[in-house]
This record gives C-alpha cells, structure tokens and sequence, in this order.
C-alpha cells in the first residue's frame, strides 16, 4: 500500500515540477515587468497560489529567506539543476524550487501552494480507513498532520511494558535507514490494542517520507479469516483434498504475483519498475564489471503530446515507445520507464561507436510507423551515456549522471546523445557559478570599462574609441573577457554587460562634458542577443536622455556574422538606430563569405576591417588587392573604414596610402581605463595629436605595399575567382573604376 502511496506522490509532484519548467521556460523569454503579469496569469491554472522568477539562485534564496524565515533553498543544488521541495510550517506552505542545466540559464521558479494537495492524495482508505499515512521530513518532522510534531519523539514516548527495551531499539533502526535513505517495515508491540506495523519509503524529492501505520489486528483478522475460510472448505470438500491444496497453491502465487506487480512492476508498461530496474542493474554491473553503459532517454517535448491529444494518446505512446526498446535490448540489458517519458536501460558494450551504432538503431525503430504515414511525425529521442567506473557505484548515482549527459545533448538533427564527462561537468558547474555572480558583480561594481583610442590616418588625431569590458572578480582577480563573454552568451546574460558597457559610456561622456573636454563618437559592441527583445532601444534611448549624451556619439558594433541570420530584420534594426540618432558599424568586416554584399545592402556609417587582413597567409601582394578594393568601394559609399588589430609599422604606413579612415591597435594604443584614457588621448581638454611614425630611411617594404594598387596604371582586380564573381553580382558596374 505504501509503494501505490509513493507513486502516486511522486506523480504529482513530477507534474508540478514539470509544469514549472514548462513555465520558467516561458517566463525567461519576457522582460522583468511582463514576467509578473505572465505568472500571474498562470498561476491558478498551474494550480499554485503564488509563482516568483528570479534571474539566480542568490536571488531566490534571498527571497525565500525573507517571505518564509526558516526555510533554507541550497543554492549549489539549484545550479545543478536539481529541484527541492520544502516546507513552511508557519505557513502551511509547500514550496517547489526549479532550475534547469540544459538551456544555461540561471533563472530559478519558485511556486507556492498548500498542503492540502499532499494531504488529499494520502487520504485513501488504506486497509478500509483503519490505517493512516502522513508525509514527514527526513528529521521525522511531520507534514501533513495538524501541528507539527517529531515522529520518532512521540514513539519514544508511547514505549511502555517488558516489550519497550525491543520497540526503542526499533525506532532507533527506523530513524538511521530513514536517514540513510532507506525503506522499511517495523512491528511495534503494545502500542494500541495489539501493536502497530509501521513502513516507511522515501520520496523522490528533498529526502521527504511516505509513513503508514496500520493496526496489528487488522494484519492478523485478515490472516485468521483466511486460514477459517480455508479449514471450513477442507472440511466440506475433504474428498477433493488434492484440487483444494493445488488450489490453494495458484492462489498463492497470484496472491505473490499480485504483491510483486505493486512492489516491482509499471502499471503503465507493465515492465519493471525504477525500483526494480535498480536492483536488476546493479546486480548485472556488479556480476559483470565493466562491460555495461547505463543510458538515460526521453522523448523531446513529450508534453506537447498529452496536451495536444490527451494523456490516453501520450500513455499509448509510451506504451509503444517501451515495447520497441524491449525488441531491441537483449535478454541481459535491462530496462524500466522511470518516469514521464523518461527510460533507463543497460547497453552491454563499452565502444563508443557501437553504442552510438545502436541508439541509431532504437531510435530508427521507434520512428518506423512513420514508413506507412503520408504526413509522418518522428519522436526525437535525447540519450545520456554514462560509462561507470566501478559496479559498486550507487545505481541512483549512475542515473543522475545519465541525466545530466541527457540534458546536455549534442549529435544529428534525427537523435541526439552525449556522453557523460566528469571534467566536462565540473567545468560546466565552474562556469556556472561563474556566471551566477554576474548580477552580484553589476551590483557591486565589479566590472569595468576599457577605452581603446581609434586614430585618424589624415593627420595622426585621436578621433574616436572602443568601449570593452573587463571584470575585476572579487576572488579570481582580473578575468580576460574570453574567460566570461562566452558563457555569458551562452546564459543569456550578454544583454545586460551590453547595456551596463552603454550605461558607463553615457556615464563618461556626460562627466567630459561638464569638464569642458572636447568630446569623441565611442562605440560599444551589441550582441545578437538583444535582438531577441522586442523594443529593447528603448533602454538605450532612456539612458541617453538620462545623462544628457547625444546619440550620434555612440556608435553601434554589429558583428558581420549575425547580419546573415536575418537580413531584413536587422537592415531595418539599422534604420530604427539612425532613426533614434546613432550611428552603426560592421564588426569584424570580411570574415563572412558575401561580405561585399552587405555594404550594397545596409545604410551602415562604418566597417572595421578584420585583423585577419593583415597577419599570417593573408599579408601578401593577393591580400593587398582586396583591402584596397574593399577601402575604395567604402569611400564610394560615403562608409567610413577602420583597421583594427594593427600593430605594426609597415601596416600602419600602408594603410594610410591605402587611404584607411582610421586605425584600431597596439601600434598607437592598448585598451586602458578610463582614467589612462584620459591621460593619453587628451590635452589640455582636447583630443591629441600625435607624433608622426618615425621610418628607416631606405626601407623599401612601404614601397613594395604601395605599389598593391595604382589607380593611374591598374584596374582593381581580384585573385580569388568566387570572390571576385560575388562582388559583380552585389555590385552594380557604375560602383567599380573600370
């Protein structure tokens, strides 16, 4: 009775949890002041009273500490993923706590309900309403009772008589394999009438436990009236005493049989269970050490099934989904549902490309009743491998392991797998709770800006700069960007280093311009990210407004790589920047394949030139031709140009007879803070001059690069034939000096 308890909390609560994420999957889409009003339309169709996001942990925690005093969220289990389930006694509330590994953010969703939910599902009639079962904390706090009371207190208490010494030693056991995680029954003499059996089996959440207790007599009155029932038919049929004992005898077994389907069995598939899978599957890896992989497997958005054609249609799928794996599994590799559409199974081979061979295989199987549909419609199938060390490993373990390689899946657009890599986790788990102080680090002033001046060929005059950000973490000292812009994209967060680079900027020119200094346009880099939020200019324009800066001092980075995602959408993203009154420049400009042909497309006000132009195989007479193309067609277009990266003399030299606008690098300047900045690029409150390059007298390098091209005797003319075919098709002939 207690296991049928079990799985029927645990199927509610793995209902509510997943129908947090599907929210908190939702949720992270909107900007702050939408989630609010997103939650609160879902909560009382959700079945919450109350629903909160917050962007990390630290936040929710916060929180939580505040509303219900006393409840404790662990943030570490929070970046893993793992959901918790708490209790507020104070409040009679359950708390659910979400967060999620496998789209890399932070976020974390938290929602509120009553235990009147709890309490209704172990309100059944266990043994004909003359048992009980109630909820408890791993500590033996009560759940679910009125009031709260200490379970293995109050057993201690109601030990009288010669049987107390055995009954003490008993609750002794009970409290140790409850903390131990275990299951158990325990028969406690002279409590009641004639003792009390109590059996105790955890949940799948927070350490919490299912108890039951049910009187000994009613154990005993249902034994006794079996053994008259059979006496009396002994008697009656005394003649028939061998059918009656062979009867006896199958109804035993399927007495047994019927005990062991609830113990061990899916009611859904009517396989084995998770608790049965785990004892089979340890036994296997223990007997058979290092020849078996555990595989985690579920159906990609499994839910939208039950939602769209009801769960009778999803538990057939799943019916369908479980009996494909038993034709393709072997009599020795096990495997159960879990639960939802989530399958574990043993594979017998520790070759990588013979596992993936026969995921290949299940997942073509369970696709092949599409061969008759006109329309077909594949199940896309994740799996997590995880390759044990040793078959003593806790399978529990093994399987979250799974899990966590599930989530993080990679592979073809038909099934998709992953093997499970310690070093990959730990760095994943690193780079998560690096990211999980980003907010703190913005708060607490962390992150700063660097300022790279950008100098004019003309006449050698600092004439503009790039804003970069660097962040000075409070343990690990001073972070190289590559170390936290990745991640940053990857969690999401580049938006807010985005706007907090552009805050500052307005921030310092507001305060050079009440300082009287001669003012210079700055540019800041704007991922690809922000272009996921509707409107989000608008926050730009604000702080504009707000320190009194004039927008066409700030200049707009776009990397060339994200114009080719969509290219209408950002060409009229460019024309709402010039609209509000800044200005807009390509990023590492011909890195992409038809970059010509963007400049034909797009009202852009500047390109940067990518370093690649000017190192390695790329710095030849070839190379040479296509940079001067590329600066005379800007010049044609009324596009100013900068060469970033420049770190040399000779570059220098021939940028500025290849007609450059501006130069980016080492050569003049290093990124440098603000105040270096200001000491460099300025004097006496205006912008700097600089001293002309010094040259070896008879160097003839400078000579050799100028004579790339000479518009009194050549005709530009590219060496590299795709890229020469591109630029007559995105140009008209009028544009080319012919």
């Amino acid at each position: 009775m207690t296991y049928q308890i079990v799985d029927k909390v645990n199927g509610r609560i793995e209902q509510s949890v997943e129908t947090l994420r599907m929210l908190r999957d939702s949720a992270i889409l909107f900007e702050s002041p939408q989630v609010e009003s997103f939650l609160e339309r879902k909560k009382s169709f959700a079945g919450y009273d109350d629903l909160r996001l917050f962007s990390t942990p630290e936040e929710a925690k916060v929180w939580l500490e505040e509303a219900y005093p006393g409840v404790y969220m662990d943030t570490e289990m929070a970046l893993k993923g793992e959901t918790q389930l708490l209790f507020a006694p104070d409040q009679d509330a359950m708390i659910y706590c979400v967060s999620d590994t496998s789209d890399e953010d932070l976020a974390v969703i938290i929602g509120i309900k009553t235990q009147e939910t709890l309490k209704k599902l172990l309100n059944n009639e266990c043994f004909n309403g003359q048992g009980t079962s109630f909820a408890v904390t791993r500590d033996g706090q009560t759940i679910t009772t009125p009031g709260r009371m200490d379970l293995y207190q109050e057993l201690r208490e109601l030990q009288t008589g010669h049987t107390s010494e055995k009954n003490m030693a008993l609750v002794e056991q009970m409290e140790a394999d409850v903390n131990a995680g275990k299951s158990g029954t325990m028969l406690f003499e002279d409590i009641g009438a004639k003792g009390v059996m109590i059996c105790y089996e955890p949940l799948d959440y927070s350490g919490w436990y299912i108890i039951t207790i049910i009187p000994a007599n009613i154990i005993s009155m249902g034994t006794e009236s079996l053994s008259n029932y059979n006496l009396f038919l002994t008697a009656i049929v005394i003649f028939l005493l061998f059918v009656s004992m062979l009867g006896l005898t199958i109804s035993h077994q399927k007495n047994q049989k019927k005990l062991s389907q609830l113990a061990f069995c899916d009611e859904l598939t009517g396989g084995m269970n998770d608790t049965s899978f785990r004892m089979t599957a340890q036994h296997y890896m223990k007997e058979q050490e290092g020849q078996y992989v555990l595989v985690s497997m579920d159906i990609q958005d499994f839910k939208m099934i039950n939602q769209v054609y009801g769960t009778q249609e999803g538990n057939r799928t799943l019916r369908y989904v479980y009996r494909t794996l038993l034709s393709q599994l072997r009599s020795d590799e096990p495997m159960a549902r879990n639960c939802g559409d989530v399958f574990f199974f043993l594979l017998k081979n520790r070759d990588k490309t013979m596992i993936c061979t026969r995921l290949l295989k299940i997942y073509e199987a369970v696709n092949k009743f599409n061969q008759e549909l006109k329309e077909p419609y594949y199940l896309e199938l994740y799996f997590g491998i995880y390759q044990p060390e040793s078959g003593d490993e806790p399978l529990a373990d093994m399987q979250e392991k799974a899990n966590i390689a599930r989530k993080h899946k990679k592979g073809d657009d038909r099934y998709r797998y992953n093997f499970y890599d310690e070093e990959v986790q730990k760095r994943n788990i690193r780079e998560k709770e690096l990211m999980g102080m980003v907010d703190y680090s913005l708060r607490n002033g962390d992150f700063l800006i660097y300022l790279q001046p950008k100098v004019q060929l003309e006449n050698n005059r600092v004439a503009g700069a790039e804003a970069l950000i660097r962040w000075k973490h409070p343990e690990l000292g001073m972070l190289s960007p590559v170390m936290f812009i990745p991640p940053a994209e990857r969690y999401r967060l580049i938006s807010k280093l985005d706007l907090f680079v552009f805050e500052e900027v307005c921030r310092t020119l507001a305060r050079w311009k009440a300082e009287g200094r001669e003012l210079l346009p700055i540019s800041v880099n704007l991922s690809r990210q922000n272009m996921d939020t509707p409107n989000f200019l608008d926050d730009y324009r604000k702080l504009c407004k707000k320190y009194d800066v004039n927008p066409n001092l700030i200049e707009f980075e776009l990397t060339e790589t994200i114009l080719f995602e969509d290219p209408q959408g950002i060409k009229c993203f460019i024309d709402e920047m010039h609209a509000s009154g800044f200005q807009c420049s390509l990023d590492d400009f011909g890195t992409g394949f038809s970059a010509l042909g963007l400049l034909n497309d797009l009202d852009v006000d500047a390109i940067k030139l990518d370093q690649s132009f000017f190192r390695g195989k790329n710095d030849t007479r070839r190379g040479r031709y296509i940079v001067e193309s590329i600066l005379r067609l800007a010049a044609q277009l009324h596009i100013r140009t900068v060469a970033e990266g420049i770190d040399e003399l000779r570059q220098v030299e021939y940028l500025r007879q290849a007609a450059c606008d501006m130069i980016q690098g080492f050569y003049f300047f290093k990124p440098m803070p603000v105040e270096e900045f200001e000491a460099a690029a300025y004097e006496d409150q205006h912008l700097r001059t600089l001293a002309p390059p010094q040259q070896d007298a008879g160097n003839g390098e400078n000579q050799e690069l100028s004579a790339a091209w000479n518009p009194s005797t050549e005709k530009i003319s590219f060496c590299f034939p795709i890229f020469w075919m591109r630029i007559k098709w995105c140009f008209p002939f009028r544009f080319l000096p012919f």
